[in-house]
């Protein structure tokens, strides 16, 4: 079995080893661009659209306590008293510092709004563009063709796209590493790191065509998500059930529906069928693997996006981005 395919990203455009450093030098752009936007921009979209600017109380300065919290910020009852035997404080005042400093780490409802809004703006631009470019193209509408003209499959919209797609996702990753640990931190983790896997795969490899279909597919429904959080941190909460049921509507239709039925069925099953060599490349079931872990991905996701669907809908509680808390808190 072999595992190298000697492929050109198509004719329109050959592979360059040297282009595996743009979306790593774009993700450096990338960040800095979000920090700008994110400071002078987005923050004053929050303000004048109302979002509320709630000051948390800071603890009283405490070497000691604050060198221990920097050890663990988890703190068992036989450490607080243990910590407060040794600073002469009673075990209230240690939890109350405790609970004080922990709200220092957690982002603020401004911060969530615009890492919303900034991931909003990503995932509006990119499907719509990825929309624009395949929407014109047979392949798409016939999955068949992803498969034919197999040196034929590459285009420079296709290829810009991959690898802004590419940069966009190195960028999350760092992002990922720096904020506060959130509850979902390992399975964002795989994701992003089995995404960046595949993509290094579209550009290598005449897989352009499948991928396009797959972004287009999976998109959609981040846009509605942001959305539903970012009306919730503004208080419209009428307008962000509505956006995050039509998330939840969008996201089974899409993730559980259409891209394993669909565009996975295409090339588990057609691929091998057109170009039966590709059993002979350990690439292909590579990719196939990596695959199916992001389907796996996608179905945990799913349970934890209906169980809040039905805290909506059953206890009226509103939508709570969950995932933002802290996994060490």
């Amino acid at each position: 079995m072999r595992f190298d395919l000697d492929l050109s990203f198509g004719n329109t455009h050959k592979r360059n080893n040297w282009e595996l450093l743009y979306p790593i030098v774009g993700a450096l752009a990338a960040l800095t661009v979000r920090n700008v936007c994110q400071k002078y921009i987005f923050t004053k979209i929050g303000v004048l659209l109302g979002v509320k600017q709630i000051q948390v109380k800071k603890p009283p300065h405490n070497p000691v306590l604050e060198k221990a919290y920097s050890t663990s910020k988890r703190w068992k009852l036989a450490r607080v008293r243990g910590l407060a035997k040794q600073l002469d404080m009673s075990v209230e005042e240690v939890q109350r510092w405790v609970e004080l400093r922990g709200a220092q780490d957690k982002p603020s409802v401004l911060a969530r709004f615009c890492e919303s809004l900034w991931r909003g703006c990503y995932y509006g631009g990119a499907w719509t563009a990825a929309v624009t470019i395949v929407w014109d193209k047979p392949w798409f509408w016939d999955l068949d063709q992803c498969w034919t003209n197999w040196d034929q499959s590459g285009t420079s919209d296709v290829w810009w796209y991959v690898m802004c797609s590419w940069t966009f996702y190195w960028s999350e990753l760092v992002v990922l590493h720096l904020n506060a640990k959130k509850k979902d931190f390992y399975p964002t983790l795989i994701h992003h790191v089995t995404s960046i896997i595949l993509l290094y795969f579209a550009w290598n490899s005449n897989l352009s065509r499948i991928f396009m279909v797959g972004f287009v597919l999976i998109d959609c429904s981040d846009i509605l998500l942001e959305v539903s959080k970012m009306t919730l941190y503004l208080g419209h909460d009428k307008v962000s059930r509505v956006a995050y049921f039509s998330f939840v509507f969008v996201w089974i239709v899409t993730r559980l529906g259409f891209l394993p039925f669909w565009a996975v069925k295409s090339y588990v099953q057609d691929a091998p069928r057109i170009l039966p060599f590709l059993r002979d490349y350990s690439f292909y079931y590579i990719i196939m693997i990596l695959i199916f872990v992001l389907l796996i991905l996608n179905c945990i996701w799913t349970f934890f996006v209906l169980k809040v669907a039905r805290d909506i809908l059953f206890t009226e509680k509103p939508f709570r981005d969950s995932r933002s808390d802290s996994s060490d808190n």
